[in-house]
C-alpha cells in the first residue's frame, strides 16, 4: 500500500492538480483498505514542518481487473518490458529487452529507481547496482 500512496503523490505533484488512481484488484487492497489509504492522502500529515506530507486531491481510488480496463493490461506489459531490462541491466542476456530498451528508458523516470542506479545506467547491459 505504500507504494500505491508514492504513486499518487508523484503523479499529483507532476500533474499540479487532482489525480485519480486504477490499481489491480488484488486481495490484500480491500475497498475498506483503500478508503482509507485515499482519506490519509487528502489529509495533510505531519507533526513538524520537516516531516509535513502535505495533502492530495484525490477524486478516485479504485481497484479494478485487467479484463475490465485495458490500462492495467498496459500497466501489466510495461512491468513485464521493465523487469525484462532490470534482468538485463542485473547481467541476464535478453534479446527482449535489447529490442524494448530504446522504447522503455524514455518513460523510466530517475524518482523511480533505487539510489545508485539511473536510467542512463539501465541501459548497460551487466552493470547492476550495490546490492
Amino acid at each position: 500500500m505504500p507504494c500505491v500512496a508514492e504513486v499518487a503523490r508523484r503523479w499529483a505533484r507532476h500533474l499540479k492538480g487532482p489525480v485519480s488512481i486504477l490499481t489491480d484488484d488484488q486481495k490484500p487492497l480491500t475497498d475498506e483498505r483503500l478508503g482509507v489509504l485515499a482519506d490519509a492522502l487528502r489529509v495533510t500529515q505531519g507533526a513538524t514542518p520537516s516531516s509535513r506530507i502535505k495533502g492530495i486531491a484525490l477524486p478516485h481510488l479504485l481497484r479494478g481487473s485487467s479484463e475490465q480496463h485495458p490500462s492495467i493490461q498496459l500497466a501489466d506489459l510495461f512491468a513485464g518490458a521493465t523487469a525484462s531490462i532490470a534482468a538485463r541491466h542485473a547481467g541476464t542476456s535478453s534479446p527482449a529487452a535489447d529490442d524494448l530498451l530504446q522504447v522503455v528508458l524514455p518513460l523510466v523516470e530517475n524518482e523511480s529507481l533505487l539510489p545508485y542506479d539511473s536510467a542512463e545506467t539501465l541501459a548497460q547491459a551487466g552493470v547492476g547496482g550495490a546490492g
